[in-house]
């Protein structure tokens, strides 16, 4: 009879944790949609206010350096520009400054300057974020666009596994853009390093 009770305690409480994963994965998965949704719609309109006309970075590398990431504001929110990633046929618009609670519609600049060539970005590994970075491979395309059309290309230098306390390790090196996100469990982070085509 105790064994029989024991087998029925440990049932519900499988059954519980079950369910709250079922919550969890539900939630999850609702954020994710609202993200996304959220995140296109900034980007079309970021879209929209960066001028037709394109120019190369390069043609602007001294007299820019050192200065301020011009921004817009967009519904309250400033951006820097937009990231775009063509092998995984992803976009994104980049909000200015980092923060736990922006981090939830967009990828965010963490640290650093597109302009003084160390700049580093941050968002969740949501599918339609951060979540497919690892799938890039040495020699990938990534581009940034600023809010005055101006584009800055990179190619993909290599990807890191980090602890997730490793904050030197992710600020060090000479790489010109880092782009980082958690892992599924939140104990590491996927890191990529790129350096700027120059030549583009």
């Amino acid at each position: 009879m105790k064994n029989k009770k024991l087998s029925i305690s440990f049932m519900a409480v499988g059954a519980g944790l079950l369910l709250c994963a079922l919550g969890f994965l539900v939630y999850n998965i609702t954020d994710e949609k609202r993200a996304a949704e959220k995140s296109n719609a900034m980007l079309g309109a970021l879209y929209d206010m960066i001028p037709d006309e394109r120019s190369s970075g390069a043609d602007y590398d001294e007299i820019l350096k050192g200065s301020e990431m011009k921004s817009v504001e967009i519904e309250g929110e400033h951006y820097i520009g937009v990231l775009e990633m063509p092998t995984l046929e992803l976009s994104f618009p980049i909000v200015r400054d980092w923060s736990y609670a922006k981090l939830k519609n967009a990828p965010n600049r963490y640290k650093g300057s597109i302009f003084d060539n160390n700049l580093i970005l941050i968002a969740h590994n949501y599918r339609r974020q951060f979540g497919r970075i690892n799938l890039l491979a040495k020699g990938d395309s990534v581009v940034f666009i600023d809010v005055d059309g101006v584009v800055y290309e990179y190619v993909v230098a290599g990807t890191e596994i980090l602890r997730g306390t490793a904050v030197e390790e992710m600020e060090a090196g000479e790489w010109d853009l880092t782009m980082f996100t958690c892992t599924m469990s939140g104990q590491s982070r996927i890191t990529v390093r790129c350096n700027r085509n120059k030549s583009a």
